[in-house]
Parts: structure tokens; C-alpha cells; sequence
């Protein structure tokens, strides 16, 4: 949205089955832009995907079903802008627009919603409007990202200029649309459990970063074990880039592919794997068949509930618990690989 406009913004909470009818109501009125939050169309598309991503899992375990819906109106004068005429948008035609007070448009809303409601409940409908101020939108998101320390590793975005001590590894990590800058539990948990590792900690050379999101892990994991040869892989190819983009900026050389770990033939001596423990079940006789003997296996994203399940299941595939972490209601397990 253009950051130099003033902007009326619409309310709604609804249900999953009327929540179609009254977006549809909203984009005929000529709304600039619309958010659905529908925790359905997200559980259904998580399914559909299988992405082991520990951010929505979490995101969605704590949904409501209510559905929630905001919509955007140009704002001046205290008037909205809206549609002329509502159905010539609904059949694709050129529309021209009208300015309407908030107390008629609210009207427009209260006789569509009584309409919707004689052929489906719309649960709380209608809720409230807010105006939203300009603002420099391009930069006022950035005081919510600061330096993040995690021991001796420090995450730290572009804009903050920052003066690392000798002992410090820092990467330069901006917020991006690929999982992984530290804010989460799960990903904070392996950062602080790799930086007490040391170069010496490591049986061998070859370290895998499975489900590498943004890139985050594998780039700690170089620069830590400066040796190694790191592949980092993940079944979305926008992560990848992402990732690779961000490797590239932290000057470390790693070997990024789309891939699942089935699809690959090496072994590894450190494998990282920030994935939902779900994914760490289905994968756990993966796990041992790609480690080398004496390798070391850090898994992350595993909430308390089912934290047992998973150490009875790497119990059964020859993987040794020999250390655990915890941060709230998040888990981060090492194993290593016994020999046979």
C-alpha cells in the first residue's frame, strides 16, 4: 500500500462459511486491500504442503477458528472511497469511485451482514474501524528487529552497525519471508547449543542444515567450523534462494539444493534439523541411516507434549540422548549415533 495515503480500516469476525460472502461484499465496495485470517484455509494448505515448519505449527496450534477480516479504504476528509456501483465490479467492468462518511458506509455493512445472515450464520460480523495514520511504512518495521546475542553468536540486521568482541561470531541477518532469525524458540535453542560447540566438538567434517529456512543454522555452523563442508537443503525453492542470498552476505561458501533428506547419498558427522516433531518421527531411521558412526544429531522444534515420543522413537534407531535444552515449552535434543 502506498505509504504516503491515509487509510480506513474495516473489522470483521466470522465464520469459515460466511467468510467468503462478506470478502466478496468488501472487494464489490471497492476495498484496496483485504486480510482473511481463517484458520481452516490455513490447516488445509499446511496439510496439503506437509512444510515442517516449526513457526506455523506453533502459529496455528493457537488459532481460533473465528475467522478475521480487515479491509482497506482510501481515507480523506473524513470519507472513505468506494465503488460508484458494487455489481459493475462484481462483472469486471470499469468502475468509478464516490467518498462516503464512515456512518454510511457502516450502514452499507449493517444491511449486507442481515442479508449473509439470512442464508448463513456470520458469527460476531461486523466489529470496528481504525484509522491508520501515514507513517514511513518502509522503516517502521525495523524497530521491532534489534541485535540478538544467543552466547557467543550474535544475529544483527544491516541498518544497526555493530562492534562484535573477539570472541563473537556475527551474522548479518536480516527479517526475510524464510523461517529463521533467531525469534523463535526453536531456532534460538540450536544457536545457543552451537555456540558452546568448538572446531575440536566435531567427529568429522561433513554437517548437514536439513529444512535450513533462512539460512541461519548452516551459516552459524560455517562459521564456527570454519573446515567443514556444509549442504543445506529445504523443500521450498524460495528458502533456498533466500538462504543462499544470505550466505552470500555472511562471505561463507555452502552447497545449497532443494531436496529432501531421502534424496540425498552422503553421510554426515552433524546433522542440525529445526523441524516439527512430527517431522523428526518420520524421519528418525533417516536420521540414522545418514549419520556416520560417532555423529552427532541436534534436533529442534519439539514441543514439551510430545518431547518423550520422540526420544523413545531415536531410542529405537540407535541414536544416544546425551544432551537436552529447553526454553518455555520448546525442546532441542543432541544424539549421537552409537556405533553398531
Amino acid at each position: 500500500m502506498d505509504e504516503n495515503k491515509k487509510w480506513i480500516i474495516f473489522s470483521f469476525s466470522t465464520n469459515h462459511e460466511s467468510a467468503y460472502a462478506i470478502e466478496q461484499f468488501l472487494q464489490m465496495q471497492g476495498a484496496e486491500g483485504i486480510t482473511v485470517e481463517d484458520k481452516a484455509d490455513f490447516l488445509k494448505t499446511f496439510e496439503e504442503q506437509k512444510r515442517p515448519d516449526v513457526i506455523i505449527a506453533d502459529y496455528l496450534e493457537n488459532l481460533s477458528f473465528d475467522v478475521k477480516i480487515e479491509a482497506y479504504f482510501l481515507f480523506e476528509n473524513n470519507q472513505l472511497q468506494v465503488n460508484k456501483d458494487p455489481l459493475i465490479t462484481e462483472f469486471g467492468q470499469i468502475n468509478s469511485e464516490k467518498w462516503i462518511s464512515i456512518s454510511e458506509f457502516e450502514q452499507i455493512i449493517k444491511n449486507t451482514l442481515e442479508n449473509i445472515a439470512e442464508i448463513s450464520p456470520i458469527g460476531k460480523g461486523y466489529l470496528s474501524y481504525r484509522i491508520l495514520q501515514n507513517e514511513d511504512w518502509q522503516n517502521n518495521w525495523k524497530e521491532y528487529y534489534k541485535t540478538q546475542k544467543f552466547g557467543r553468536i550474535i544475529i544483527n540486521p544491516s541498518w544497526i552497525d555493530y562492534e562484535a568482541n573477539d570472541d563473537e561470531i556475527v551474522l548479518n541477518l536480516d527479517p526475510g519471508s524464510a523461517f529463521g532469525t533467531g525469534t523463535h524458540e526453536s531456532t534460538s535453542l540450536i544457536l545457543k547449543i552451537l555456540s558452546e560447540f568448538d572446531q575440536i566438538d566435531l567427529p568429522g567434517k561433513n554437517i548437514l542444515d536439513l529444512g535450513t529456512g533462512s539460512g541461519i543454522l548452516a551459516i552459524t555452523a560455517k562459521k564456527i567450523f570454519t573446515d567443514s563442508q556444509i549442504t543445506a537443503i529445504d523443500i521450498d525453492e524460495h528458502a533456498i534462494e533466500v538462504a543462499r542470498e544470505n550466505a552470500v552476505k555472511n562471505n561463507c561458501k555452502i552447497h545449497f539444493e532443494t531436496a529432501e533428506l531421502k534424496d540425498l547419498n552422503q553421510k554426515y558427522d552433524l546433522i542440525l534439523a529445526n523441524l516439527i516433531a512430527a517431522i523428526h518421527l518420520d524421519l528418525s531411521s533417516l536420521y540414522t541411516e545418514k549419520l556416520n558412526e560417532n555423529g552427532l544429531l541436534i534436533v529442534s522444534g519439539i514441543i514439551a507434549s510430545r518431547e518423550a515420543e520422540v526420544k523413545q522413537a531415536f531410542k529405537q534407531q540407535n541414536l544416544k540422548l546425551i544432551e537436552e535444552y529447553h526454553e518455555n515449552d520448546w525442546a532441542a535434543l543432541i544424539f549421537r549415533k552409537n556405533q553398531q
